[in-house]
C-alpha cells in the first residue's frame, strides 16, 4: 500500500503530467538537459510558456534545475521517476496476485 504523502506526491505528479506539453517536456529532457530557449524551439511555442509549464514539474518535483553561466539547464529528476515505477510495479505485482486467486478459485468451481 502507498502511503499518505507518497499518494500526495503521485497525484500531483499525474496532474502536471496531464498536459501534453508537460508530458513533451518531460520526454524531451529525459534524453538531454535543455535551457528554455531550447525547449521553446523544439515545442514550437514561447519561453515564457515553457518557464510556467516548468515551474509545474518542478513543483510536481519532476524537473531539476542548474544554473551554467547565464542559462538554467533543466532535467528529469530520476528518483521522482523511480517513485513512479515502483508504484506501478507494485500495482502490477498486486493486480498478478488478484488474478492468480482468482484463477484458482475459478479452477477449483470447475472441478466440483
Amino acid at each position: 500500500m502507498v502511503s499518505k504523502k507518497d499518494t500526495k506526491d503521485l497525484i500531483k505528479m499525474f496532474k502536471a503530467l496531464s498536459s501534453d506539453v508537460r508530458f513533451n517536456i518531460v520526454q524531451l529532457l529525459n534524453n538531454q538537459n535543455l535551457c528554455v530557449g531550447a525547449l521553446s524551439r523544439k515545442l514550437n511555442i514561447s519561453q515564457a510558456s515553457v518557464s510556467q509549464h516548468l515551474r509545474i514539474l518542478k513543483d510536481a518535483e519532476l524537473m531539476d534545475a542548474k544554473r551554467i553561466g547565464n542559462f538554467t539547464h533543466y532535467k528529469v529528476n530520476n528518483d521522482t521517476l523511480a517513485k513512479c515505477e515502483t508504484f506501478f510495479h507494485t500495482m502490477i505485482h498486486i493486480k498478478r496476485k488478484q488474478c492468480i486467486k482468482a484463477e484458482c478459485k475459478g479452477n477449483a468451481n470447475e472441478k466440483k
